[in-house]
């Protein structure tokens, strides 16, 4: 179930007769001091170059579920910046290196143009976020622009329906889910200023509410980020302010087989414990 404290609002809280006005603007005003402080501590660390396509990078995550609360991992995985090849331990058997039998965008390529025909990549993610404008509402624009488009809307709503069963996202919530997905795929991060940016775009879009002293599936300490009531949350860690995980509960539609799971069951929450460049595949 959720954390102590934690009272989910539903998505209709713009809206519903039974939240006062002035409840939802206490959350936006929260919700905006927490993200640019976030902002002002990301933009404050020192820029790294963007990486080769072709560098390893190895990473951990653990999961949680409503069903079982004991935190559970593959094992680490490596992948290269650009996607293009992943490795892993199979299980109960040897260790795999595997090269993508699709194909990745040619060096150069525009970086929207390489989200919307390749898919996702840590070396897209970082493309796409330093290309977006600095200024919030331009950056809002932007975004708005891709979720209008066929492509931009279903890779906003690969994160919103299937968990919540949200038929009917609003646009803020579409853009909302559309920025966190590239911020999860940027497992190195990506330009400081560019990830400040993206939280002070998130800091004025209608509905944005935090959760403080919340924890991730490996129990450290983090801030949900939310623009659906609580349904959905980006985590980031309240030391750094980088992403640090992503959890989804229900709203009551969502159902597991045949059973619907009552509104505010934790359905899935996932951390990524650690992250770094490494030489090569097997690399820790």
């Amino acid at each position: 179930m959720a954390g102590a404290g934690f009272v989910l609002i539903p998505p209709t809280a713009r809206t519903d007769k039974d939240i006062k006005t002035g409840q939802a603007a206490q959350q936006a005003t929260l919700a905006a001091k927490v993200l640019h402080v976030a902002a002002a501590n990301v933009a404050d660390r020192t820029a790294i170059a963007e990486p080769s396509p072709g560098q390893w990078i190895y990473y951990k995550e653990v999961e949680t579920s409503g069903t079982d609360s004991t935190p559970s991992s593959d094992g680490p995985e490596w992948v290269t910046f650009d996607g293009d090849q992943s490795a892993y331990y199979q299980v109960g058997g040897p260790f795999i290196v595997h090269t993508s039998s699709t194909s990745i965008p040619r060096r150069g390529t525009n970086p929207w143009v390489a989200l919307n025909t390749y898919g996702i990549s840590s070396k897209t993610a970082w493309d796409v976020l330093a290309a977006l404008p600095a200024a919030p509402h331009a950056l809002l624009a932007v975004i708005a622009h891709q979720v209008a488009t066929p492509s931009g809307k279903q890779f906003a709503m690969a994160s919103v329906t299937g968990v919540t069963g949200a038929a009917h996202p609003t646009e803020a919530q579409l853009e909302f889910e559309y920025l966190t997905r590239i911020l999860w795929n940027a497992r190195l991060g990506g330009p400081p200023a560019a990830l400040a940016a993206v939280y002070r775009a998130m800091a004025i879009l209608p509905g944005i509410s935090v959760q403080r002293g919340t924890t991730d599936a490996a129990g450290a300490r983090a801030i949900g980020i939310t623009d659906d009531g609580g349904y959905n949350q980006l985590l980031l860690s309240p030391a750094t302010y980088q992403v640090v995980g992503w959890r989804w509960f229900s709203d009551g539609i969502f159902s597991v087989g045949r059973h619907s799971q009552p509104k505010g069951t934790l359905i899935t929450s996932i951390a990524r414990t650690r992250v770094a460049e490494v030489a090569s595949p097997g690399d820790r």
